[in-house]
């Protein structure tokens, strides 16, 4: 999934002592820019190689975005990081 991406989920049951809660994606409908076909044949079935739909370039500024939040999440908004390559 991307920035502008619209999805339907719905949140799953949290399991003891879990400290996050996590979804089921049910429907997607893209919308967040162009996706291409991913080189690894085993890329949709497998879901670990999700990136390679996304072009290069922009998987760049959606990992800073990521990077980004996870400090600001704890407070690090100001902290200055090297850019994404």
């Amino acid at each position: 999934m991307r920035q502008g991406d619209i999805v339907a989920a719905r949140r799953r049951r949290k399991k003891k002592k879990q400290s996050f809660a996590s979804i089921a994606l049910e429907s997607f409908a893209a919308g967040g820019g162009q996706l291409l076909e991913p080189p690894c044949p085993w890329a949709k079935a497998g879901g670990g190689c999700s990136w390679q739909e996304i072009p290069g370039e922009h998987q760049i500024v959606l990992k800073e975005e990521f990077i980004r939040g996870a400090f600001a999440a704890q407070g690090l908004e100001d902290l200055p990081f090297a850019p994404v390559t």
